[in-house]
């Protein structure tokens, strides 16, 4: 998950922005580049021609005045697209209100159902600090590189190194703990804005005695938006946490949830809500932890063990497991015998609709 952490005090600081800038700019060169085309292609036409054939077939005549016609008409369509955007641009600017988050947030939607959006209010030394954000995404989910985006703002004044240290941290457990397919790509971003419009006094460094309070809101945020991707994932029906305790270190427990969370064996049975303990034990045993002791493995559907020592619990029956899965939410619990460390992530299942959806879909 990329995290920009350059904070924007006033909204109308967007005008200021290089590429808000080169736009502007460009509103008036690619007009001049334009004229000065026309006036080579006048000049060529009122030369003496040249039709003599060069290689290829055509006159160097013929090739000069070819070549100013498609730049003339690249630049004319840069221009036209340029005026787009700098209009909707100067248009969003001007709609700019402090009740439009609703609006923001069903704007940010692609195969999103739904709008995603969270506000948390944290009073500090007697002054109320308000923190709100939006988030979009609902496939191509997974961390690092995921197709999602979310746009947090704090009224709070805080410097930007330390806007980085607070959302490293509230990123790693949200918006870095979520799949619905292990796909992944180019686009995804997560930006926490200071606007500085309260009256609080500033914060000066992440040693400041309100950090943590204004932190833990923040993760609270961000976690809620991370939960409603998942929640609103492409052709879910079901949200999954899983569980992975007893690890040696958190990468491991990492490793297996994952392993877990985006197996299609299993993300298919919990649509179907089939208690499938074979299929969660084959790809905790395939998550490539080192000297894994399968028999110190234990798996609990909702809290109710299902498997251990490499075979199904002895206590367990089908019937109760359906009973287990037949709820949208389920939490799967993977205990590895092998140390304390722990990993909890979020995900969902894959259905008939994931598949229409994405078979349907072109970019």
């Amino acid at each position: 998950m990329k995290r920009y952490k350059t904070p924007i005090w006033m909204a109308e600081s967007i005008k200021d922005l290089a590429e808000y800038k080169y736009l502007v700019l460009s509103l008036q060169t690619i007009p001049e580049q334009i004229e000065a085309i026309e006036c080579q292609m006048q000049a060529l036409k009122s030369s003496t021609v040249d039709t003599t054939p060069v290689q290829g077939g055509t006159s160097r005549y013929e090739d000069n005045l070819l070549n100013c016609i498609v730049k003339k008409s690249q630049l004319q369509a840069r221009l036209r697209a340029t005026k787009l955007r700098v209009t909707a641009i100067e248009r969003g600017l001007a709609a700019l209100d402090e009740n439009s988050w609703q609006a923001a947030a069903e704007g940010i939607m692609t195969t999103d159902t739904r709008p995603k959006g969270a506000s948390r209010r944290v009073v500090c030394d007697g002054h109320q600090l308000t923190l709100s954000g939006i988030a979009k995404g609902a496939g191509m989910i997974r961390p690092d590189m995921a197709t999602m985006l979310a746009f947090v703002a704090t009224d709070a004044r805080i410097p930007a190194s330390v806007l980085d240290q607070m959302l490293a941290r509230a990123v790693a457990d949200s918006f870095n703990c979520i799949t619905v397919d292990g796909d992944t790509s180019t686009n995804d971003a997560c930006m926490l804005i200071a606007t500085g419009r309260s009256e609080a006094p500033g914060f000066d460094d992440i040693d400041d005695p309100r950090v943590p309070a204004l932190s833990a809101a923040l993760r609270d945020l961000c976690i809620e938006l991370a939960q409603g991707i998942i929640r609103d994932a492409e052709g879910a029906t079901k949200f999954v946490t899983v569980q992975v305790g007893g690890g040696h270190d958190e990468a491991e427990c990492r490793r297996v949830a994952y392993a877990v969370a985006e197996s299609p064996l299993v993300k298919t049975a919990l649509f179907a809500s089939d208690p499938n303990w074979g299929r969660i034990l084959a790809a905790v045993g395939r998550a490539g932890v080192a000297a894994l002791d399968v028999m110190r493995v234990v798996i609990r559907l909702n809290g109710t063990v299902i498997a251990r020592d490499g075979a199904r619990d002895p206590e367990y029956t089908e019937e109760s497991g359906q009973q287990l899965m037949a709820g949208e939410e389920i939490v799967i619990g993977i205990e590895l015998g092998r140390g304390r460390a722990g990993a909890q992530i979020w995900t969902s299942d894959l259905s008939h609709d994931y598949v229409r959806i994405n078979a349907e879909y072109r970019s």
